[in-house]
């Protein structure tokens, strides 16, 4: 660019005698030396302000504002996941960077005992069911024949035919009852396992004892010996128990059902010999009893048996279930802390599963950068371990108070991955722009070609080899850009650096560039 000169007209002086004449020639020699100077001075420079400023067209453009933070990448689903119960391990079903879905087995424990239980819990409800619906259906046929046929037979002084068949037919249901309770687990049997079973974590716990005094001493032989000293106190526990239900075998259903075929058994015996009349009163009663059916009493007792043997069933299976190590979620197991054969306690970390395959980054926004946020906006992520990527994301969670950290209030933002990388790792820094403003096709400038000066905005313009000063209008600012509303149109050359030499920044009339004003007047078509 530069700054074409002009032509000034300079004024004669009248024209007279031969020293007016001279002195008019000395006078015009002083003032073309003097315009000489000015102009050597004015324009022989022009060119050097012009050509150190830098300028750029305005263009239109995508405006993008954003607010922006750093934070870490990671799982959005991570747990450590462990046994409810303690146990023996006994199997490992995935591998260390294994994708699991979610209700897959992970690991399990020695469960032959917990399933035992559960057995034993079926068949105490199968019981409890049967007594139940036997209430229900009022009094037993047969009962009733049996009492009718021993009042018969007690009036008329010796039994009939029916009373026997009768008779017959109530120990013949008897026995069968006692088939079917015999096949069932009674508590005489659950202590016997019990106690098998301390003996053998007693022996266990002694050959442990053993290997480990052989090889180390302090505070390992002391917690073998503690071991063992506990297997012996669950021995003597485990016989107490055995001994109880031995000493208390007649109130068990296997008892009960034993008294029941012994006592047909012997009213047969009784009804085939001869009677008396007690036998006749006693006979009453019984007729009277079996007719009566059961009272609501009996129907209660019946039902809650029935609940409670439901419950027993129900916490078996628990523990079973819990002898399991489910995937909560679908995921990537990231950690396995256990071994087959370990022997492990409740709530120990066994295996850690993380969701990878959708990631999350939380940051932390100034309070002044909340207003802008919206759940659903889109980011843009770069990560400090992949220079040159940028990763899309959007915002999906905004926690709804701040915290305070060294006496600044941030509010934590969750930013999810919209687009899986197999690169991106859990634990990398991320750099995130928020996106909180966008528009599309607006005339655009630098931020550094604008100037403001009270309330007004300026931009100084390079044209034809002038600098002019514009006011303008503006709108959304980003980072670098600032929308132009009014002032300028598109292609017009703005100045960037406008700092200048003191002698160039003037123009004729020694107006400056630091004033609003218009040097050599505004283009033309403005």
């Amino acid at each position: 660019m530069s700054t074409e000169a002009k032509t000034i007209p300079v004024p004669w002086g009248k024209r007279g005698g031969l020293s007016r004449k001279w002195i008019a020639l000395a006078a015009i020699l002083v003032l073309v030396l003097a315009l000489g100077v000015v102009g050597f001075q004015r324009f022989g420079n022009a060119g050097a302000p012009t050509a150190s400023l830098q300028t750029v067209p305005t263009q239109r453009s995508t405006l993008i504002a954003t607010v922006n933070a750093a934070g870490n990448i990671q799982a959005h689903e991570q747990l450590n996941l462990s046994f409810q119960v303690a146990g023996q391990v006994s199997k490992i079903n995935v591998g260390l960077g294994d994708k699991v879905k979610a209700g897959q087995v992970l690991a399990e424990l020695d469960s032959t005992d917990l399933a035992l239980q559960v057995r034993e819990s079926e068949v105490a409800l199968k019981i409890a069911q049967a007594k139940l619906a036997q209430v229900q259906r009022g009094p037993d046929p047969n009962d009733v024949a049996a009492a009718k046929a021993r009042l018969d037979a007690a009036r008329k002084g010796g039994p009939s035919a029916a009373d026997i068949a009768a008779a017959q037919a109530r120990l013949e249901s008897a026995k069968k009852n006692l088939l079917d309770v015999q096949s069932g687990v009674d508590p005489v049997t659950k202590a016997k396992q019990a106690l098998d079973k301390a003996k053998n974590d007693l022996w266990a716990a002694q050959i442990d004892r053993d290997g480990v005094a052989g090889k180390a001493s302090g505070y390992q032989l002391d917690s073998a010996n503690l071991r063992v000293a506990n297997a012996e106190l669950a021995v003597q526990q485990a016989q107490q128990a055995y001994d109880a239900a031995v000493a208390s075998q007649t109130n068990t259903p296997l008892a009960q059902a034993e008294a029941q075929v012994r006592e047909a058994e012997a009213a047969l015996a009784k009804l085939l010999n001869s009677t008396n009349p007690q036998d006749v009163v006693a006979a009453e009663a019984s007729y009277k009893k079996a007719i009566a059916g059961p009272t609501p009493e009996d129907l209660a007792i019946a039902e809650a048996n029935v609940e409670t043997a439901q419950i027993s069933l129900e916490q078996a299976k628990l523990k079973l279930k819990n002898a399991q190590l489910i995937a909560p979620f679908d995921g990537t197991v990231t950690a396995i802390n256990i071994q087959r054969g370990q022997q492990i306690g409740a709530n120990t970390n066994a295996i850690s599963l993380a969701d990878i395959d959708h990631l999350d980054i939380n940051i932390n926004m100034a309070e002044v950068d909340l207003p802008k946020l919206q759940l659903g906006q889109e980011a843009q992520i770069t990560l400090d371990a992949l220079s040159g990527r940028t990763l899309t994301g959007k915002v999906t969670q905004i926690a709804a108070a701040g915290t305070l950290q060294q006496g600044v209030v941030n509010y934590p933002v969750t930013v999810a991955l919209t687009e899986a990388d197999p690169m991106v790792r859990p634990g990398m820094t991320a750099n995130v722009n928020v996106i909180v403003e966008r528009k599309d096709n607006v005339l655009v400038v630098p931020n550094r070609a604008i100037r403001t000066q009270g309330r007004q905005r300026f931009v100084t313009v390079a044209y034809q080899g002038q600098m002019i000063q514009v006011p303008v209008q503006t709108g959304m600012t980003s980072d670098s850009q600032t929308e132009i509303l009014s002032g300028l149109k598109e292609g017009d050359e703005v100045v960037l650096n406008t700092t200048t030499p003191s002698n160039s920044t003037r123009g004729f009339g020694g107006m400056g560039m630091g004033a609003p004003v218009f040097v050599g007047g505004p283009p033309p078509g403005r």
